[in-house]
């Protein structure tokens, strides 16, 4: 991760001379493609990023492919879905790039079996990944599938007999792992490797913003409370107090969950933000992680995130201090909520830091990424930020990037609109 695969695949298409382009990706970076299209193609293709009902996505496509010099970007959930699925078939991409590309390892699974048929009419293709094999030797199967079905031909239950050893009840039950070095030799006639070290003109951090839109019900909620604050700043000045209890209220909402004025109850009303989290931890591999986040309601889905992965998480917070767990390599993902894990700590241990949410306070900001990029850290380190559309969510972004006072930023902006 972090060593600039996305730049190389737009190179290529570059290159390539082909009728249209489709990109397959993660529903949290659909936008990146966007932005680093816009950056580093200069205007040999036009992107479409599809969104909205099937139907609707169906249509941009439609509209994309019949413009030549385009590139199309979709999410594996709705790339195999009809009607968008059969107009792909019928308009053959020309070339077919898959990001995250692990995401169909399954070879039972149905972005995975679509990707396959598609991916034999297509003239290129190109799949991108930091972690080919997450879990087993096994998982490169519907990957190669997908690539160069000779490679290892077109029977799973054939391609593992020969490189897992079988046993336990039934012979069904993979106890192990063979020939694997002829297995990695077989992955390496198409396969190209680079580590973070052996890319000198990488900076030595990497921030990433990943977006995504608020459920229709938990939109409209934010868009009432962001007009009730927007009215109170014309009617008249707001305090610096009231306005941050409210950018509290807002902020909480892009995390899913809504706390009443009037009660202490907590009702969740949105998973945005924690998918956005799952997509990206499940492609990291085996690498340690922290997240960083501001309320207890983000700690906690944070570790359910953790628990749906089946991988161990420990919490630093103002609740629990198990940051030497974490040191210990007992557990992969560190929750570290901002005020508890921005001084004193060092967390060199990881070079991928996710923020779920941050604070007002842009000290400790500034404090929390150093705790990761710091004397000890040998690593290229990256930073996540995950991010609601339109939301307090990218003020806070922006005013973080300008080194500015957040609240006083905000308000500004919500002045301004």
């Amino acid at each position: 991760m972090g060593v600039g695969k996305t730049f190389v695949a737009l190179e290529l298409l570059k290159l390539w001379e082909v009728n249209f382009a489709l990109v397959v990706a993660p529903k949290a970076v659909l936008q990146v493609w966007e932005r680093e299209a816009k950056k580093h193609l200069n205007g040999h293709f036009e992107v479409t990023v599809l969104n909205g009902t099937l139907p609707t996505r169906t249509k941009q496509a439609k509209q994309a492919i019949q413009r030549k010099g385009s590139i199309v970007v979709v999410n594996y959930e709705a790339v195999w879905r009809e009607p968008l699925s059969s107009l792909l078939m019928r308009s053959i991409p020309g070339a077919i790039i898959l990001d995250e590309s692990h995401r169909i390892k399954a070879p039972g699974g149905k972005a995975s079996h679509f990707l396959a048929k598609l991916g034999k009419l297509a003239q290129r293709r190109l799949a991108l990944t930091g972690t080919p094999l997450p879990h087993s030797p096994l998982d490169c199967y519907a990957l190669y599938r997908f690539l160069d079905p000779s490679i290892f031909g077109y029977s799973f239950t054939r391609f593992r007999s020969r490189y897992a050893q079988m046993g336990g009840f039934g012979g069904h039950e993979i106890k192990g792992f063979q020939n694997l070095e002829e297995l990695h030799e077989k992955m390496y006639q198409v396969a190209v490797r680079v580590r973070s070290e052996d890319v000198l003109d990488l900076p030595d951090t990497l921030d990433e913003t990943l977006t995504f839109a608020l459920a229709p019900k938990a939109q409209k909620i934010y868009n009432d409370l962001e007009k009730h604050l927007v009215a109170e700043i014309e009617g008249g000045e707001i305090t610096a107090a009231n306005a941050m209890v409210k950018l509290l209220r807002l902020q909480q909402l892009t995390g899913g969950w809504l706390r009443a004025d009037d009660s202490d109850k907590v009702e969740q009303v949105d998973t945005g933000k924690a998918e956005v989290l799952k997509e990206l931890i499940e492609g990291m591999g085996r690498e340690q992680v922290v997240v960083f986040c501001r309320f207890r309601q983000d700690i906690d889905s944070i570790a359910q995130v953790c628990e749906d992965l089946g991988l161990t998480s420990a919490e630093l917070s103002g609740r629990k201090n198990e940051l030497e767990v974490w040191e210990q390599w007992q557990a992969q993902v560190l929750i570290a909520q901002i005020q508890a894990g921005s001084l004193g700590v060092d967390l060199t241990q990881a070079r991928y830091c996710c923020y779920y949410s941050t604070g007002f306070s842009l000290g400790e900001y500034m404090q929390s990424r150093a705790r990761v990029h710091r004397p000890g850290q040998t690593r290229k380190v990256v930073y996540y930020h995950l991010c609601a559309e339109n939301s307090v969510d990218m003020k806070i972004m922006k005013a973080l990037e300008s080194r500015q006072d957040l609240v006083k930023w905000i308000i500004d902006d919500l002045r301004r609109k």
